[in-house]
């Protein structure tokens, strides 16, 4: 049977203190029986390295507990054990005097059922490698007391599994001897579930070699941890650290499918106390942490990925699965990939790391194969190598001199060149154009009396075309997720600069990479964020987005992009129709407005460094064309009804440079916009 734990009577008188920036707790055990001190009894904070015995009148002093969450732990053989959470405040000072309850059945006489020495260590053995987890820290454990363990066979070598003392464990790994209070243990068929708290005592190290391998150790446990995860997410800092979070669902055949992203604000609020916050979840969270290796599953399943096919995005999830093969750390090996269940939609966490309620959450994937070899005393914190100029690394990508904040930048789902750019493009005559429709949009592009029309239906699965027109070098530029289409004049062919995709975004939109200096770029921002090109900028060229039939007609010598590209894909699928009909983002943005819905669409100007955007809404309405003065600058703005585009022109009738897009993402990188109305 399980133990449970009861508290009698529980008396707690506070007062204050100022001269300690840590808390004191002291108190006093006694039995409720007879009202007597308990001497020798263990008294230790959960997970942590403060415990103590209580002396020959039951006393006991705890000294340096750090503020946050605890739970407060009494052990002794014949009594049930008592555990209580307190929230524990810096300066404090804890008076706790507590009564423990004989266990109901006199330990001497209970009858175990009797087990031959070779089926109980095999039951041993068993319960060992569920509880020390199957980590490479699990070799280097030992239990040293395992008489303690109490078993009761069940049917098909199913038991449960208590302790009538302390577990005793030497961690060789990590350099700690742990204490274990078991409060249960059950094996049922594949299913091993087991719960209690754990104190830790350093060990002492042979020489500075074993102690420099056991920090190296702590931190490799310690990085990509649930505690790590969680501080992480409470600090907003999950790129940074290596994490990628996706709202997960699990099928009736016991696979998961990837819903899609999982925004921080979306799956974590705020409390009144500024050092909790709740995690709120209706389904899975699948969490990756790419910066180690998984060496216990090696291969790691995920052929049931859909990215967001519950919104439709059936290109986002070509585009995830292309990385199902490609889940690489920095170390170019397997990354670990766990997934987190809450029994409850809302459970709260502190911002060190450890849930106030972990029974209310289950994990699986790799957090499931850790057990207590990998756990680590709440005091432990990771030491970070303290630089002027901290350098950040994302799928291969160092992120010097970064422009932009590093916690902003997200990982798309594809890695570094997932969606490939097309640097040998084809093209037909329009008259041998058959696989577009009138209807159908197109990206128009006019340089140097030369027309191209670069049909949306291929922009969506590459997003870059590295293109030339006659002695100049242009990029297209196009992302789906902002309806942005941004070109840009890159030199000379000789020289010129080629483009590919990063798989990394800024506010929803595409963030280019140069081959030449491996710098990021910003589509919209039309520069440099990070690299040896930092702050340097792009030439724009004006594009017009607009139908087949509107631009063949305006321009008949124009020449297409054909679907000759060189790569397998389904260019007549329409990827992204449900994203372009609802109003939801797929990625945080910095910035949001609802002056107008997230996916109406603008077409932005910028004067003097002075930014306007017109709304195809209110252009629609006008019978005909607008004339606006912005910063001194006489403008004339045309809008085509019929194929639904808008075009700027100056004073002189000429192309005046502007872009079309989503009003969210002008808005994102231009939030002090005017707005025509």
């Amino acid at each position: 049977m399980s133990r449970f734990f009861f508290l009698c009577c529980l008396f707690i008188t506070l007062s204050a203190t100022h001269s300690a920036a840590q808390a004191l707790l002291s108190g006093k055990v006694l039995s409720q029986k007879d009202q007597q001190a308990i001497v020798g009894a263990n008294v230790f904070i959960a997970n942590s390295t403060i415990g103590t015995i209580t002396e020959s009148d039951g006393t006991f002093q705890l000294d340096n507990i750090p503020s946050g969450p605890i739970k407060l732990v009494v052990s002794y053989l014949g009594y049930e054990s008592y555990i209580t959470s307190r929230e524990i405040k810096a300066g404090q000072q804890y008076n706790v005097e507590v009564r423990l309850r004989p266990t109901a059945i006199d330990l001497d006489a209970v009858e175990v059922i009797s087990l031959n020495e070779r089926k109980r260590n095999r039951y041993i053995k068993t319960f060992m490698h569920a509880f020390f987890g199957k980590t490479k820290n699990a070799r280097d454990c030992q239990l040293l007391n395992p008489d303690a363990i109490s078993l009761t066979p069940g049917k098909g070598g199913d038991f449960t599994a208590t302790a009538n003392e302390l577990l005793e464990i030497e961690n060789l790994a990590l350099g700690y001897k742990v204490f274990f209070l078991l409060s249960h243990f059950s094996k049922e068929g594949q299913a091993v579930s087991y719960s209690g708290k754990p104190l830790f005592h350093p060990l002492e190290p042979q020489d500075e070699k074993q102690f420099a391998q056991w920090q190296r150790n702590r931190a490799l446990t310690y990085n990509g941890s649930i505690r790590h995860f969680l501080q992480s997410l409470f600090q907003n800092n999950l790129a940074a650290d290596g994490f990628e979070v996706y709202l997960a669902r699990l099928n009736a055949d016991n696979n998961f499918t990837i819903l899609g992203p999982a925004a921080p604000d979306k799956i974590i609020t705020n409390t009144s106390n500024d050092s909790k916050k709740n995690l709120s979840l209706n389904t899975f969270l699948q969490v990756i942490y790419r910066n180690e290796e998984d060496k216990i599953s090696r291969v790691v399943s995920r052929d049931n990925i859909s990215g967001a096919t519950s919104l439709g995005q059936a290109a986002e999830a070509d585009m995830i699965n292309q990385e199902k093969n490609n889940l690489k750390g920095s170390s170019g090996n397997n990354s670990q990939v766990s997934f987190l269940f809450t029994r409850t939609s809302r459970v709260e966490f502190h911002q060190n790391g450890f849930f106030t309620k972990p029974e209310h959450i289950k994990e699986y994937g790799y957090w499931g194969y850790e057990g207590v070899a990998d756990l680590l005393p709440l005091e432990y914190k990771v030491s970070k190598p303290e630089t002027s100029s901290p350098l950040h690394h994302l799928l291969g990508f160092e992120l010097s001199d970064l422009r932009i904040p590093f916690d902003e930048i997200q990982k798309g789902g594809p890695p570094k060149d997932g969606i490939p750019s097309i640097d040998r493009p084809k093209f037909l005559n329009r008259e041998d154009v058959s696989f577009l429709k009138e209807s159908d949009r197109v990206l128009g592009v006019e340089v140097n009396g030369i027309t191209k029309a670069y049909p949306i239906k291929i922009l969506n699965y590459h997003e870059i075309v590295n293109d030339q027109f006659a002695e100049q070098a242009i990029a297209i530029t196009y992302c789906p997720l902002c309806g942005s289409g941004i070109a840009f004049d890159t030199g000379n062919p000789q020289d010129q600069r080629t483009f590919g995709v990063s798989g990394l975004l800024y506010n929803s939109d595409v963030l280019l990479y140069d081959r030449q200096t491996g710098s990021l770029w910003s589509q919209i921002m039309m520069e440099a964020i990070s690299g040896p090109a930092s702050g340097q900028k792009l030439q724009f060229i004006p594009t017009e987005n607009t139908t087949w039939e509107a631009w063949k007609a305006a321009h008949p010598n124009t020449l297409v992009l054909s679907t000759n590209t060189g790569y397998k894909r389904d260019y007549n699928s329409e990827p992204y129709t449900a994203y372009e009909q609802n109003d939801q983002l797929m990625f945080p943005v910095s910035k949001k407005s609802n002056q107008l819905k997230n996916k109406d669409y603008i077409i932005g100007i910028e004067v003097n460094g002075h930014y306007k955007a017109y709304p195809f809404n209110v252009l629609k309405k006008k019978e005909s064309e607008i004339n606006d003065e912005f910063q001194h600058q006489q403008l004339h703005i045309q809008y085509d009804k019929k194929n639904e585009t808008a075009k700027v022109l100056d004073e002189k009738g000429m192309i005046y440079p502007a872009v079309v897009m989503y009003w969210f993402a002008w808005y994102a990188f231009h939030p002090e916009t005017e707005v025509f109305k």
